[in-house]
Parts: C-alpha cells; sequence; structure tokens
C-alpha cells in the first residue's frame, strides 16, 4: 500500500494542511489557540520567539482567516479551527503509518472502507502483538483473553475459527452482552457445519447475536471492536490472512470512530433477520 496521496485522505484544502506545515510556528500557535482564546502574550508563554516574529507570523494568520483578533485576544475563526484539526488529524495518521509500515506495507487493503484509511491514527496508541518461536498463537491468545471479559462485540469475521466463535458466545452469555457480526456466506456456512452450530443459531435466535453476511465474500479485514478494546489483523498481499500479527488497543477515545467503520460494512452486506433467509 501507498500513502503518497494521504494528504488527500485528509481534506480538500490541501494548500491550507501545506501552509500550516511548512511553519512549526504557525502550528504550534493554532494548537495552542486550540486550547482556549489567548493574547500574544500568552501565546508567547509557550512559544519563547521573538515578539516581532511572533506577531508577524499572527498576522499572517489572521489574513489566511484562521484567527481572528477580539479584545485582545486571538481566537480561531471556524476555518482555522477544522484546519487545525485536520492538520492534527494527518499528523497522526502519518505517526500511525510511520510506527505500523511494515504492518500496513505487508498486508492488502483493498476493498477496506475509505473511511478506515482516513482513521488511521485510531492505531496511534495500538500495540503490535506477534508471534514468535515459541508462542505462534500469540495474537490468538490475547484476542481471545480479551474478549472473554468484553460485553458488546462488533465483528467483521472474514476466517472460520471455532476457537473465536466459542469465545465471543461466552462472552455474550457469561456477561449480558450481545454481538453485531458481520461474515461471509463461506464462514457462515463453515459455522453450521462445525460443533458450535447449535450454539450459534440459538444465540442468533435468542437475539444475542444480529447477522449480517456478504455473499461476495470480498471482506479481508478481522475488526474486532468491543466496549474494552478494538483490534485488527489483515490479510497478505497473496491473499492468505495473516493470524501472526494482531494490532489491540484499549484507546476509548477513539471508540466511536471504529464504531462509525464497522457501521461502513454494515451498509454494504445483507441483514439477516431470520436464518431462514441464508
Amino acid at each position: 500500500m501507498s500513502f503518497d496521496n494521504i494528504n488527500n485522505l485528509i481534506s480538500n484544502d490541501y494548500e491550507s494542511i501545506n501552509y500550516i506545515l511548512r511553519s512549526e510556528q504557525r502550528l504550534e500557535i493554532l494548537n495552542e489557540l486550540l486550547d482556549g482564546d489567548k493574547t500574544s502574550n500568552e501565546i508567547n508563554e509557550k512559544l519563547k520567539v521573538q515578539n516581532t516574529n511572533l506577531l508577524r507570523t499572527l498576522k499572517e494568520l489572521e489574513k489566511k482567516e484562521f484567527i481572528i483578533k477580539k479584545s485582545k485576544k486571538y481566537t480561531l475563526t471556524s476555518i482555522g479551527y477544522l484546519i487545525i484539526l485536520n492538520v492534527n488529524h494527518f499528523l497522526e495518521n502519518m505517526y500511525s503509518e510511520f510506527v505500523f509500515e511494515d504492518f500496513w506495507e505487508n498486508h492488502s487493503l483493498e476493498n477496506i472502507p475509505y473511511r478506515f484509511i482516513r482513521n488511521l491514527n485510531i492505531w496511534k496508541n495500538a500495540s503490535l502483538i506477534q508471534s514468535t518461536g515459541l508462542v505462534y498463537n500469540k495474537p490468538m491468545n490475547t484476542l481471545l483473553r480479551q474478549s472473554a471479559t468484553a460485553k458488546r462485540f462488533r465483528v467483521v469475521l472474514p476466517i472460520f475459527s471455532v476457537f473465536h466463535i466459542e469465545t465471543f458466545i461466552d462472552a455474550i452469555y457469561d456477561n449480558d452482552g450481545f454481538m453485531d457480526l458481520i461474515t461471509s456466506k463461506l464462514v457462515y456456512d463453515a459455522i453450521c457445519e462445525s460443533e458450535v452450530s447449535d450454539r450459534f443459531k440459538q444465540a442468533v435466535d435468542d437475539g444475542y447475536i444480529r447477522l449480517w453476511i456478504d455473499y461476495s465474500n470480498e471482506i479481508n479485514l478481522f475488526l474486532t471492536a468491543t466496549n474494552k478494546f478494538y483490534s485488527l489483523s489483515l490479510f497478505y498481499l497473496d491473499e492468505a490472512y495473516d493470524d501472526s500479527n494482531l494490532l489491540i488497543s484499549t484507546d476509548d477515545k477513539h471508540f466511536k470512530k471504529i464504531n462509525n467503520i464497522f457501521d461502513c460494512y454494515t451498509r454494504n452486506f445483507k441483514y439477516i433477520e431470520n436464518l431462514d433467509e441464508i
């Protein structure tokens, strides 16, 4: 995957973002004002630059209509507020791409929603769990252990694994929870032919599982979003599933975004009200 055009994923106003990024002082000023209105002296308490340089930059930002001066205090305009949010979003995305560069570059992101790519920053504080020579199942064991105490699950499931299905069902019954599940017709058929078939169907019938089916079999990421964590594993570029790498995060600041990404999938696949429909 290439991130050469990542700027375009953040905002259509590339010139404004580029303008801010060309000057550390502009970026610092806008971030200071993101915290609240300030006088030039209050801004300079943090920046500690020559006053003439600061005033010149403030004038430039006023001319761009990113900030406005009211009663000796500078404040962000609506344009300035949106620009600095987009700039920070861009920088966080770049950080996430840089920290997990091998993970992104070695896996396929084909057919993954635009919203997912645009919000790589949700993985900024994630941990990358990898298989080792001694513990190959470390990623899966980490996911299962975390899942056991969760209550609300939203899962995009591209593979069949009896261990995952059993753990999810145990958790929703043990913790009085529920699960939204998106999976392919192939995986659904595998579940129905397995030893967990009866429990799975009963959970659907009891209303503990809501189900969406992908009849095109094009799902190519394993996404788990719960009330306690969210995680991701992907397919290699040759389309083989990679069970040796897992990104997992407990950063609750991004729970809303990860749920929005899940919602993108629900709009693309068939919601099953009754298993007889399948």
